[in-house]
């Protein structure tokens, strides 16, 4: 054992530090949160819930009652629910199978690095900067799929390589059989994997693999067009709703009919296709000056002179064109999770460009005009690249605890006064997580994420305050939890005016929830009293660090 990690001291050294800064996190959320276990984002609790009704009831939705498409990655909660199944729910799934995963990846990037030939130190140093910039603590708190689908993305670009550089046939078909399952899984982990597939097609086409590159292309395709049968068939649109709302393609007024969906989201792409890129660029320097940097390094080794294909050059050209599809058409933020599968792959990828660009030293330095540009690349990422992303890891870590400490004050204290005293009343919400999970309530969601009518209205246009009502008093809402802020926005004209707000609570230090402030309203004219009692006899269990307001704490005890 002792010759084992003396020999591979970095990974053990690694895992340690990972270990370490896992449980002081822990430690210091469950301190925050009266020692519970609470992810920090709601979102989480979306795949939690609908794994729980796969697992207990069979059906794929948010609550027990109805499919819906709900979530935009079906292979995380397949594999939530699986472990539901076997082993019983409970709310620490997702940090148990996130925190393994984190070993996982670990071990694979450091045997991609090893296999590289680097020196234990470098390696040891890539290993800690995959740990705290990616950032990998902030996203095994997130309760998502992200860790799984780093895993995947590394998995995916080494054996891309593997049969880019394969001249033995036995081997190129056992990873071409590989490559076709590991598409599919990756397809359906994340909808920014088919930037990762296309990046992987125009890779192999450049080595004229043209049978393969219709292989992965037929396996990043099938899972979607089966999850878009399975989806219409319940009458739902082809693509998950999150994906669709969070795109805000409904605001270009873009649907007519389901037929037309495909090309008018291509009108949309079209219309902000420079849009998102500038602002993408400038809001995530993190990523947007490693793609930068990689482009230099690329552009200088095809200067200087025609490398043959190497490992180090196929990942390279892979984030390149990957970084770019994300760059131009993706998601940045949202609690640092977007972007991050491409954060540890931009850094490897860069330092192998680095190795290839060192081997090259003479030839570059006999040109003063490439060393120039190379040298001003290289400083000008260290001035603001690297300062993104030590700038972000920083804020990733300090913010877990407060992220765990602001779901617990806000969506996990709704779920229980809703668990307590409106066990079956149906709810009108804006954020369905945590209540879906922990209730069994009911529910209107006022965002559309799993709410077929109010998300058709949304893409109709007609999503106004008074089609709120109707759409509430149609499902017969009783009560509603939101935030008043967010029916200001997109034309909708607020709260309908037959609904009663009875109070509010404010939490402090807000890092993730859509608002500080959340409402509380008797949709039904007879609900009021009975609310206002019930915020009464919950006000007490609440934490003291939330303010409360409003006409319940007028009442006597």
């Amino acid at each position: 054992m002792k010759k084992l990690i003396k020999k591979h001291w970095p990974i053990f050294i690694a895992l340690v530090v990972l270990l370490i800064s896992l449980v002081s996190l822990l430690l210091l959320s469950l301190h925050k949160t009266q020692g519970k276990l609470i992810y920090t984002l709601d979102d989480a609790y979306i795949h939690m819930s609908m794994a729980k009704n796969l697992s207990k009831y069979g059906i794929y939705g948010i609550t027990q009652y109805e499919f819906t498409s709900s979530s935009s990655s079906p292979l995380w909660t397949i594999t939530i629910a699986a472990v539901y199944f076997i082993f019983g729910i409970h709310e620490s799934v997702p940090f148990i199978i996130n925190s393994a995963l984190s070993v996982i990846l670990l071990i694979v990037i450091y045997g991609i690095l090893k296999s590289s030939s680097l020196g234990n130190f470098l390696v040891f140093v890539m290993l800690i900067i995959a740990i705290y910039f990616t950032p990998l603590l902030a996203l095994i708190f997130t309760g998502m799929e992200h860790v799984l689908h780093i895993l995947l993305c590394f998995i995916f670009i080494w054996v891309i390589a593997a049969l880019m550089l394969e001249e033995n046939e036995r081997k190129a078909q056992k990873n071409s059989l590989l490559l076709f399952f590991l598409t599919i899984f990756i397809a359906m982990t994340r909808f920014e994997s088919y930037a990762i597939i296309l990046s992987g097609c125009i890779l192999l086409l450049l080595k004229r693999k043209w049978k393969l590159t219709i292989l992965i292309a037929i396996a990043g395709i099938l899972p979607l067009v089966i999850y878009q049968m399975i989806s219409v068939h319940h009458g739902w649109p082809i693509l998950p709703n999150s994906i669709l709302i969070r795109s805000q393609i409904y605001k270009y007024e873009l649907f007519n009919s389901q037929q037309v969906m495909v090309i008018n989201t291509a009108k949309y792409g079209l219309r902000v296709f420079f849009a998102n890129l500038i602002f993408n660029f400038f809001t995530a320097q993190h990523l947007s000056l490693l793609v930068l940097l990689a482009i230099l390094l690329l552009i200088v080794l095809l200067w200087i002179s025609r490398p043959k294909w190497t490992k180090f050059i196929v990942v390279l050209v892979f984030f390149v064109i990957t970084g770019s599809l994300h760059l131009q058409f993706g998601k940045i933020g949202h609690f640092y999770r977007y972007e991050a599968y491409l954060i540890p792959v931009g850094l490897i990828a860069n330092l192998f460009g680095g190795i290839e660009i060192y081997k090259l030293k003479k030839k570059i330095l006999r040109n003063k005009t490439i060393s120039i540009i190379l040298l001003m690349g290289l400083l000008y990422f260290m001035s603001f690249g690297l300062t993104a992303l030590v700038s972000r890891g920083y804020n990733a870590f300090v913010q877990i605890p407060l992220a765990s400490k602001n779901i617990y004050e806000q969506q996990y204290q709704m779920a229980l006064f809703l668990r307590e005293f409106y066990p079956q009343a149906t709810v009108a919400l804006n954020d369905i997580g945590a209540i879906s999970f922990l209730t069994d309530v009911r529910l209107v969601d006022l965002v559309g994420l799993a709410s077929n009518d109010v998300f058709k209205s949304r893409l109709e246009g007609s999503y106004k305050k008074d089609k709120i009502e109707e759409i509430c008093r149609r499902n017969g809402v009783d009560i509603a939890i939101l935030y008043d802020v967010w029916f200001y926005f997109e034309d909708i004209g607020g709260i309908p005016e037959s609904w009663v707000m009875v109070g509010n609570w404010t939490i402090s230090d807000n890092v993730v929830c859509g608002s500080s402030k959340v409402s509380f309203y008797a949709v039904k004219a007879e609900e009021k009293e009975n609310l206002l009692k019930n915020l009464k006899l919950f006000a007490n269990r609440l934490p003291p660090t939330v303010k409360q307001s409003g006409a319940y704490l007028e009442l006597k005890n």
